[in-house]
């Protein structure tokens, strides 16, 4: 294991690209200690650990004098060792047991010292091993993923202000800012046991993973973050991310660990052999070059990330949509009857759908069913929707699968009651469709109202383009599903604009 501040390693594989390793600790100015604990490991080519890959690891000790050191070393330490002791090929299953030994280990030390009570340790990992990383999350230390100058966060904090930004009680600006912003609700060695999120990614040659402690998350904006890893070698990422944390009023321990997946020889040229075996390639490729062009468009459901998250907010209506108005409260679809006024008074009306809808994208997590209802996790753009669905209308198990659902959606809240669900085909899948639906509840009333984004198919409610819009725009907008599919047609559509929708747009 290397926790040396300056550490770096090449890895030579024919599957992987080679590593790039930058990492830093800092204890900062107001901390007398540094309870953070930063280590990776990656094997040897000739280790027989090397068929599990390299693994990385940074830890936020808590508790009592010096506790929290000791529980973040040895949260390290154990997770590492026990990723490779663990006698299963499966990534997840390995990183799941060596959380739960590191867990087990750190709360029986804490109930057998007394000095030690409280003590426990936040931990991120993440595997690098072909062309994949996993990660693994317990508490608020962060994974991201830079890829083609675009950040992307991986892990979802599990702490009192994320609960309460998922439940629409408190803005993204405001749970910053929240004094209980620290406050953890999962840990390594608060409980018995725990639970552990996981996460998987494609690898290659150029991306460039970022973990860190919630010291530096809380200082830096994204932008920042995005700016400092994508110009930098790892190195001089992890030192001016540490330094411009500190520099910026961190009041914790920062610490930082960048990977990269540096071009090598296997991302950008060939061997003789490889260039003989091509040539005899030539001709089968040219007769797959059909088939697979018509594979990948049949695949192209295959998500990435949306640009941006449904947004909850007023609609602003201007005085001469009054007509439109009258029908639209006569239908019972806003929450109340705009004042009655002169054409010439410039005052808008703020209004909102009394039944809102929502069209989410995603990979469904912690999939659960219990007295005849089942509830899931969906994110989408960092924003994480909470799903629920009738038990008897779905025999089929969601947890881990790309869905599109359109639900309705408790305004202000991240609560949704699903009214219908596709699932995506598996990437190997030749002759299915690429969505299929597999649950459907009441039947629509139509027209409706949907919160959505504006993105290329399969993410968007919109698609850039259509009456002028743009891809990543947030809007409201008002008309009617498609029948046998997902597909809506608007009738009108309002854009977000600060904090509010207006500009009504008529397609």
């Amino acid at each position: 294991m290397a926790t040396d501040a300056t550490a770096a390693h090449r890895q030579s594989s024919p599957s992987a690209p080679p590593l790039e390793i930058g990492l830093r600790s800092d204890k900062g100015p107001h901390r007398q200690i540094n309870e953070d604990t930063v280590g990776y490991f990656v094997p040897a080519d000739r280790d027989p650990r090397r068929a599990k890959g390299a693994i990385f690891v940074v830890a936020d000790g808590m508790g009592g004098h010096r506790a929290g050191e000791v529980a973040s070393q040895q949260a390290v330490k154990t997770v590492i060792a026990h990723y490779y002791r663990h006698a299963s090929s499966d990534v997840n299953t390995a990183l799941i047991w060596a959380f739960r030994a590191a867990n087990r280990l750190i709360y029986e030390q804490a109930q057998a010292d007394p000095t030690k009570r409280g003590m426990g340790t936040t931990l991120v990992a993440a595997v690098v091993l072909g062309r994949k990383v996993y990660i693994a999350n317990v508490g608020d230390s962060r994974a991201y993923f830079l890829n083609g100058g675009r950040l992307t966060r991986l892990t979802r904090d599990h702490s009192w202000v994320e609960e309460q930004v998922r439940a629409g009680v408190l803005t993204r600006e405001e749970a910053q800012r929240h004094p209980q912003r620290n406050v953890v609700t999962r840990a390594l060695g608060s409980k018995p046991t725990v639970k552990v999120d996981i996460v998987e990614r494609e690898w290659r040659g150029g991306d460039t993973l970022f973990l860190c402690t919630d010291g530096l998350s809380e200082a830096l904006p994204a932008r920042q973050i995005a700016h400092l890893l994508r110009d930098s070698s790892p190195q001089a990422a992890a030192n001016q991310l540490v330094t411009q944390a500190i520099a910026r009023g961190s009041q914790d321990n920062v610490s930082a660990l960048v990977v990269r997946a540096a071009p090598g020889r296997a991302d950008s040229g060939f061997s003789p052999y490889l260039l003989a075996g091509l040539v005899a390639l030539i001709g089968l490729c040219a007769v797959a070059a059909l088939a697979l062009g018509l594979f990948l468009k049949k695949q192209d459901f295959v998500l990435q990330d949306p640009v941006a998250a449904p947004h909850v907010a007023p609609l602003r209506m201007p005085p001469q949509e009054a007509s439109d108005l009258d029908v639209y409260v006569t239908a019972g679809e806003l929450d109340r009857t705009p004042p009655r006024r002169s054409w010439s008074d410039p005052t808008p009306v703020e209004l909102r759908p009394t039944q809102p809808g929502i069209f989410l994208v995603g990979q469904v997590q912690e999939a659960t069913c219990g007295d005849g209802e089942c509830s899931c996790s969906v994110s989408m753009a960092n924003e994480t929707y909470q799903v629920r669905y009738r038990q008897d209308l779905l025999d089929k198990d969601l947890d881990g699968h790309q869905v599109r659902i359109l639900g309705l959606w408790q305004p202000d809240s991240r609560q949704v009651r699903a009214l219908r669900i596709e699932m995506g085909s598996p990437w190997w899948a030749w002759w299915p469709p690429p969505w299929k639906e597999i649950y459907r509840d009441d039947a629509l009333q139509q027209p409706v109202w949907v919160y959505g984004t504006v993105d290329q198919d399969p993410y968007g409610l919109l698609a850039p383009g259509e009456s002028g819009l743009s891809s990543g725009e947030q809007v409201l907008a008002r008309g009617q599903w498609a029948a046998e599919k997902l597909d809506f047609q608007p009738e009108r559509v309002y854009r977000l604009r600060e904090k509010t929708y207006y500009v009504p747009i008529t397609p």
